[in-house]
């Protein structure tokens, strides 16, 4: 995929400055930011701010399968 953006961003490089101007799809830096697995921990918050979640994870996934 990575080297796909590549190859993408040269054609707009080539393209867009001569016939026509477009945003492309996909970038290398797209593909990167894709490829990145994110975690977020709300110990913080739950800690400093008392903050408790309204919905248990396991009934929020039953309300979305519904």
């Amino acid at each position: 995929m990575f080297y796909l953006g590549y190859i993408i961003e040269t054609i707009h490089n080539l393209v867009a400055k001569r016939i026509y101007n477009f945003a492309p799809f996909l970038t290398r830096s797209e593909v990167l930011k894709v490829g990145v697995t994110h975690y977020a921990n709300i110990t913080k918050a739950k800690t400093l701010l008392g903050y408790r979640v309204k919905v248990s994870p396991d009934e929020a996934m039953q309300r979305c399968i519904k």
